[in-house]
């Protein structure tokens, strides 16, 4: 296998499935907040209620945009591994 596409497949994969987890984390621990200021100020402090929320937002974004990424490395290992894959020679003639 090609050295290249094996860093390729192996970093798009990694980007693949831990971008999204990633962002997944991101927005539980910014909804936790979001749920902890509520319970704690109610209504009463939307400023603070909003902050928690963007966080989960970016949070989500940033996982899907590295996921996003790491779809397009893995396509180029694909790619690269297919591209630089040598095809059997044919059987030799035999001529009787």
């Amino acid at each position: 296998m090609n050295p290249l596409a094996k860093w390729f497949l192996i970093g798009g994969g990694a980007l693949t499935l831990g971008g999204p987890s990633l962002g997944v984390l991101g927005t539980v621990i910014g909804m936790m907040g979001s749920f902890d200021t509520l319970g704690k100020a109610g209504v009463a402090d939307p400023e603070a209620l909003a902050s928690n929320i963007g966080i989960s937002l970016m949070s989500t974004a940033g996982g899907l945009i590295l996921g996003g990424i790491g779809i397009v490395i893995l396509a180029a290992g694909v790619i690269i591994l297919i591209s630089t894959k040598q095809s059997p020679s044919p059987p030799p003639i035999i001529e009787k």
